[in-house]
């Protein structure tokens, strides 16, 4: 039994598979793509093995570069604030105290959030970003599409009489 194993083993190695290289059956690739990967593999001499793990692993690389680009275009747009507002389980602030802020703010990390009489110009001036939020609760009549861009994470917006 012992030597079968190990000469299932060596034919494996003689035909070029190892660990890493596994015989993988992939069903709905369309006829005209399979033909042009036959064609560029008559072409370069690379198997379709070859060629299929050289596209993979390229689309892979560029995913994850996709990836790490929208993470840091995020991470900069959420960190262009001169005061920033964040971990804390409930807050509410008057359009009077936002003005006094010191420059731009954003808001970060907070349960319930309570912007009391804000106005839509200080939303569009003063207000950088309003990110992690579980509740927003905004005074009626407040344009919400003022903050839309503003927004990351947001998970419920709700209008009140807050004034």
């Amino acid at each position: 039994m012992a030597e079968k194993k190990t000469a299932e083993k060596d034919n494996a190695k003689n035909k070029g598979e190892n660990e890493s290289q596994k015989t993988v059956s992939i069903r709905g690739i369309a006829s005209d793509v399979y033909r042009k990967i036959l064609q560029i593999s008559s072409e370069t001499g690379k198997s379709v093995g070859e060629l299929t793990n050289e596209a993979y692993r390229k689309m892979v690389q560029t995913s994850t570069l996709v990836e790490k680009a929208a993470e840091k275009a995020l991470e900069k747009k959420f960190k262009t604030a001169d005061t920033i507002v964040e971990n804390i389980g409930q807050i509410s602030l008057r359009n009077d105290e936002i003005e006094n802020l010191y420059g731009n703010v954003g808001f970060r990390n907070i349960g319930t959030l309570e912007l009391i009489g804000v106005s839509d110009i200080n939303i569009i001036n003063k207000v950088s970003f309003i990110s992690e939020v579980q509740t927003l609760k905004l005074s009626d009549g407040t344009k919400k599409v003022n903050l839309l861009n503003k927004l990351n994470d947001v998970r419920q917006i709700v209008e009140e009489n807050l004034n």
